[in-house]
């Protein structure tokens, strides 16, 4: 049940903690050090930002397929997917509905977090109903955000100030962009446990 709860893309099938590549990268090893605190204490906020292909959501798709190990629940949107089932959901009568199991679900990763229209009164509102409560209620449930660096000013005030309070891990991966390394190997990290990038 709760590795089909995950909705994670095909693409994260098989990546775990412990078979993630080896990254010659100390900020990698942070990140990945806090994403395995995370696993293990799935309460709070992990925030991990950066460049494109710093391997952030290979991050979270690990952190989810060891948690669904666990039998623990975490759910998976971007912020493309979620803003679209609510609209949606509006058609359909059942926005708050859906909103509400957002913000109530037990552990939440948001990934690309920044890819909305800034100009968007309706997303603004949409975080803040979903961000406020989980902030709020950090103790009791765990949250992933995952946004490019290059985009944060696109994130409302409120956010930016919640996410910088320092009460939660913050890991900025400012590393080169792995996806050309990993273009010759296993893109996404199924292969033999721990192997390194430049074998």
């Amino acid at each position: 049940m709760a590795r089909r709860w995950r909705a994670l893309p095909a693409e994260a099938e098989g990546i775990t903690l412990s078979t993630l590549r080896t990254v010659p990268d100390p900020q990698w090893q942070v990140a990945r050090a806090a994403t395995a605190q995370f696993v293990a204490q799935p309460r709070g906020w992990l925030i991990l930002a950066g460049g494109y292909g710093t391997g952030k959501t290979r991050l979270v798709y690990a952190a989810l397929n060891d948690l669904a190990a666990r039998g623990r629940y975490g759910r998976y949107l971007t912020m493309p997917d979620l803003l679209d089932a609510l609209r949606d959901g509006i058609k359909a009568n059942l926005y708050a509905e859906r909103l509400e199991r957002v913000v109530q679900a037990p552990i939440l990763a948001l990934d690309e977090l920044d890819k909305y229209r800034a100009d968007s009164d309706w997303a603004v509102e949409v975080l803040e109903k979903l961000f406020l409560r989980r902030y709020r209620d950090a103790r009791q449930t765990g949250t992933i955000l995952v946004y490019n660096r290059e985009r944060a000013d696109r994130l409302p005030a409120f956010l930016q100030s919640r996410i910088r309070d320092n009460h939660f891990a913050f890991i900025d991966l400012d590393g080169p962009d792995l996806r050309p390394i990993a273009a010759a190997l296993d893109p996404w990290d199924r292969g033999k446990e721990d192997a390194p990038w430049h074998e």
